[in-house]
């Protein structure tokens, strides 16, 4: 059981702390199957409030709690970096900075507002692929990524995580996906590569590299990218 990956992207007290080395050597499976347990925590939340206006911002909240706010952080700092990068500041000092600017802000409120107003219409199920391949999609960014001189956290993915882990990883997100919903599982996974690419970008060309911010962002990214054309669908 990968209950390092649960222990290191969660706040689930399962197992002891991990060496970091060995989330990223099986991120393959760790990663899908974090998915797997926030999707289903997300499903039971979104079935028990199906009839309610509260279950997008429900759903919202749970996934925030359950990763401990480490993804968005990841967002919102990616947000300020981009707006310095794109002011002729200092992308670096913006993402270390512990205050929230105002491309911070417009990240993680666009992210979390796109997601919560999908999820409305978005049947519980769905949330299951939406949710691994979310998680999957840190796997191609980190195996195509560098990480930039001054990354700790990013390096334990983008050290270990190579085109194998990528490919496993692909395979285990749809087996556990697939049962769910076919149709979401396709397009969560199309969501979640172009999540990677877009990460990818703004990684090399603003952050000079991969790093942990950037992993986490991707994740909120694809959660929103997934939401708009699953909310889409005729259920």
């Amino acid at each position: 059981m990968p209950l390092g990956a649960i222990r290191f992207l969660t706040v689930l007290p399962l197992g002891p702390h991990p060496e970091p080395e060995e989330v990223g050597r099986r991120a393959w499976l760790g990663l899908p199957t974090v998915g797997l347990i926030s999707g289903l925590i997300a499903g039971v939340v979104a079935w028990l409030l199906r009839s309610s206006p509260a279950v997008g911002p429900a759903v919202v909240g749970a996934l925030v709690l359950l990763e401990g706010a480490q993804h968005l952080d990841g967002l919102v700092d990616l947000g300020d970096a981009i707006l310095a990068w794109m002011a002729g500041g200092d992308p670096e000092r913006a993402m270390k900075d512990a205050r929230v600017g105002v491309g911070g802000l417009a990240a993680g409120a666009l992210a979390l507002i796109t997601l919560s107003a999908c999820l409305s219409s978005i049947p519980f199920y769905a949330l299951v692929p939406l949710e691994v391949w979310s998680r999957y999609a840190a796997l191609p960014l980190a195996a195509a990524g560098e990480p930039p001189r001054y990354s700790v956290s990013g390096r334990v993915f983008t050290e270990h995580v190579d085109a194998d882990q990528v490919l496993l990883g692909g395979v285990v997100s749809i087996l556990l996906s697939l049962p769910y919903s076919p149709e979401a599982t396709l397009v969560c996974a199309l969501c979640a590569l172009a999540s990677s690419w877009l990460s990818l970008l703004l990684a090399e060309r603003v952050v000079g590299g991969v790093n942990g911010d950037v992993l986490g962002a991707a994740v909120w990214l694809a959660r929103a990218l997934s939401g708009i054309p699953l909310s889409c669908l005729p259920w």
